[in-house]
């Protein structure tokens, strides 16, 4: 049992979309700036379009939805919910679509109100977070919550001042010591996420979840974005069922695949579709 869930951590005003219209940062459209050839020509403005998006995100919470599927990739949350389904080789399993790093957030909650060994299953962040950056020069990969992740970047996130022009020295570098470029400061980072052109590095861990799964819930997407979009498909091609939970009902919400259709805000139609009045009080109990 999987998800394929994206824009339902999204629903918050706080955090931007950029689907319809106006969804432009500075007059550029965003699609224009995730991409290895934007960061090359202009990392400056790169940088500061995401950690633009990285403070909205930090001003954001996980909601409902997060925490119940928090509570579903946990082992205690798994076996209350899915009784018939619990062993080592039939869990829950997030993976989303989202960069925001809110189901993390949601999971590293969870995790300190449970016994360690139940903890939640990390998700499968199919185009990499916000908050993990990579080194441009020794590959390094690491996890960074800091706000702002440089100095530098502080207040550029206000889009009604001047973009701000920044040196390549006061971009966001690496602080391995085994880095390439350590004597010099170390390396110049790049948002960890996957750009447009790039391969997805965790496809070859979740198609074989894809191609296990019997029941498959599908979050908030638009059903547009492939491979994802194929998934529910997949699932109901080899006899499982398909769930989706939407705002919308239209045609590319896959809700015409779906076994079961549940319309409304997800983070209060999944819940209740589990019975998960709370589920951050059902970790407490």
């Amino acid at each position: 049992m999987c998800t394929n869930a994206d824009r339902f951590a999204s629903f918050s005003p706080l955090v931007p979309t950029f689907r319809g219209p106006g969804g432009l940062w500075r007059s550029h459209d965003p699609l224009s700036l995730a991409t290895p050839a934007a960061f090359q020509s202009d990392p400056s403005q790169v940088w500061q379009f995401y950690h633009w998006r990285r403070q909205a995100c930090l001003s954001a919470k996980p909601n409902a939805a997060h925490e119940a599927i928090s509570w579903l990739s946990s082992k205690q949350g798994h076996e209350a919910t899915f009784p018939a389904a619990s062993s080592p080789s039939r869990r829950f399993r997030l993976v989303t679509q989202n960069v925001d790093g809110l189901s993390k957030r949601a999971n590293d909650a969870l995790s300190k109100s449970i016994d360690s060994g139940g903890a939640p299953l990390d998700p499968l962040e199919m185009h990499g977070s916000l908050f993990r950056t990579m080194c441009t020069s020794c590959g390094d990969q690491q996890w960074n919550f800091d706000s702002p992740i440089c100095d530098s970047l502080r207040g550029t996130e206000d889009t009604s001042k001047p973009l701000a022009r920044l040196s390549l020295d006061k971009l966001p570098r690496c602080k391995s010591a085994r880095c390439n470029d350590a004597v010099d400061g170390g390396g110049l980072l790049r948002p960890g996420v996957v750009w447009f052109g790039e391969s997805i590095p965790l496809l070859d861990t979740i198609a074989p979840l894809v191609e296990r799964c019997d029941l498959l819930l599908v979050l908030g997407t638009s059903s547009t974005v492939y491979p994802a979009a194929g998934f529910a498909a997949q699932v109901r091609a080899r006899g499982g069922k398909v769930a989706v939970f939407n705002l919308d009902g239209g045609e590319e919400t896959g809700s015409g695949e779906a076994d079961f259709f549940f319309q409304g805000p997800v983070e209060e139609t999944l819940p209740t579709a589990l019975g998960l009045a709370s589920p951050s009080s059902a970790a407490r109990a």
